[in-house]
């Protein structure tokens, strides 16, 4: 085990090389590396999209008690997984458990100077005490040379995908992320959890209902199960960016969802969720509606019998699994609509929904998913900016907002140590004519809509953005939460054109989705 004087000694070296080259950096990060402790740690934290994620999955297809439609980042205790680092153990039931976050890279592309680069470092700490209690923190940030689509989003939208925040010094980004995780179990039926994180619910690639494709959020959730039933209560607070004050207002946001597993081969699901100013236009602070507390009632009747302005959108998710290790699943999200005038008239503007279809499974090694997303103009939208459905300036569904299709590919084949993807990520949108709404942008008002009737998806500027990626990975044979990797890609984005390739060295947790 690594002793506490070289731990000190390993510290201080990083300190002291945190302000030179990259490739200081890069010779501190894998040298702590080197003389870290081999044992193995038993982690609360599975990664979306990772081997262990799909080892997990794949494992318990089938699984009337599991539920895969609810993920994140922090995963629960569901597999023992190497872990490199500063480690310290008290009996069998108490683990701490500390570890570097590295991401160094280093490429080219068409985009810009022609250069991509990477140099972000962090570190992630955990203590678990039995299996009743697990806390977590990770932090990480540092400087980008981006991705063509990541600088286009930054530079237009004002936000940097999946950070909490950033700066833009020359051509380069100082982005920076947080989360924090709490879980205590008082009964092996009931979970409560406090933090700050990213979540996503369904079983495909994107989410109609939430995705972890923002930075995350303050929340604190219960999770009951019982049976072959499972049921997520979760209050949140973020900020939203109001167009009218021009800054960012708070805001909360309460959900709840429901699973299901009536037979080994059938899933279903319903979610619910609720946006709330916490801040009037004068500055003062409005208490969470206590109407909205109550995890029983259903927010969207509510929401109308209290006469409130507050935005609520509910959905259905669900999968068939066939062929024991192959499952077509769906999901369908509804914001808003008007019976008589859908009824009376072809595509009135608040007809607002998406909906989701999408095949997955694994062939041994081999995992795919092939999904198609369909999302109407203005929905996730609302009449003012802060009460849309996002945080800090990023939609919590689709990245790409709203008026589009989308139809993606995502192959992942393990080997060994060796892990290979391939994405194919293609999305039919229209973007705004003038200053009146075409209904992607959720963020401008739903009032600017240009036309009452005959909306359809890819009105307005018909813009064809496509994402061709392929990833090869490499564990470390002796550190296997090191891995050296190389991507090459095309990007068509807005009328602008990439071809990239990358290499670099990162940690396993140290992960941020680009495939957009």
């Amino acid at each position: 085990m690594l002793s506490h004087n070289c731990a000190a000694s390993v510290a201080a070296k990083l300190r002291n090389h945190l302000d030179m080259n990259r490739l200081h950096t890069l010779l501190v990060a894998v040298a702590l590396f080197v003389v870290a402790d081999t044992a193995v740690a038993q982690t609360r934290n599975v990664l979306m999209r990772s081997r262990e994620a799909d080892s997990i999955e794949q494992a318990n297809m089938g699984n009337r008690k599991f539920h895969s439609a609810f993920r994140s980042y922090q995963a629960g205790a569901d597999t023992a997984e190497l872990m490199y680092g500063l480690q310290m153990s008290s009996g069998t039931n108490n683990h701490f458990m500390l570890e570097p976050l590295v991401n160094l890279a280093y490429g080219v592309q068409d985009y810009g100077e022609g250069k991509l680069s990477d140099a972000m470092l962090g570190l992630h700490a955990e203590y678990t005490c039995g299996s009743k209690f697990t806390v977590s923190a990770s932090m990480a940030g540092g400087y980008e040379q981006p991705l063509m689509s990541t600088s286009i989003l930054a530079d237009s939208m004002g936000r940097y995908p999946q950070m909490d925040g950033f700066s833009r010094k020359d051509n380069s980004y100082l982005a920076r992320y947080f989360e924090i995780y709490a879980n205590y179990r008082p009964a092996k039926f009931i979970g409560l959890s406090l933090g700050k994180g990213k979540k996503h619910i369904g079983d495909g690639y994107r989410s109609m209902l939430l995705s972890a494709s923002n930075s995350g959020m303050y929340y604190f959730d219960m999770d009951v199960t019982l049976g072959n039933f499972k049921y997520v209560f979760s209050m949140n607070t973020a900020q939203n960016w109001d167009n009218e004050c021009d800054s960012y207002r708070q805001m909360y946001m309460i959900y709840h969802a429901f699973s299901y597993n009536p037979a080994k081969w059938l899933n279903i699901g319903g979610y619910e969720a609720v946006m709330q100013i916490r801040r009037d236009t004068l500055g003062n602070t409005k208490m969470m509606d206590l109407h909205y507390i109550n995890p029983m009632l259903f927010f969207r009747p509510l929401e109308f019998s209290l006469g409130s302005p507050d935005d609520a959108i509910m959905g259905l998710f669900g999968k068939i699994t066939y062929l024991k290790h192959h499952q077509a699943y769906a999901q369908f999200m509804l914001d808003d609509f008007n019976f008589v005038e859908i009824k009376e008239h072809q595509g009135t503007w608040n007809n607002k929904y998406s909906y989701q279809m999408g095949l997955k499974g694994f062939f041994g090694n081999l995992s795919y998913i092939l999904e198609f997303d369909y999302i109407r103009p203005f929905i996730y939208s609302h009449d003012k900016s802060v009460n849309t459905y996002s945080m800090y300036h990023q939609p919590l569904a689709n990245p790409f907002g709203a008026n589009l299709k989308e139809l993606l590919a995502d192959i992942r084949y393990r080997c060994g140590n060796w892990d290979l993807e391939l994405l194919i990520d293609h999305v039919n949108l229209g973007r705004d004519e003038d200053e009146m709404s075409m209904g992607n942008n959720i963020f401008k008002s739903y009032d600017l809509h240009k036309y009452q009737f005959g909306n359809k998806v890819g009105q307005g500027i018909s813009e064809k953005n496509t994402h061709v990626a392929i990833m090869a990975e490499y564990r470390m044979p002796m550190l296997r939460n090191l891995r050296l990797y190389a991507r090459a890609g095309r990007q068509q984005m807005f009328g602008n054109n990439n071809k990239y390739f990358v290499l670099g060295i990162k940690t396993s947790r140290l992960f941020f989705d680009r495939s957009y």
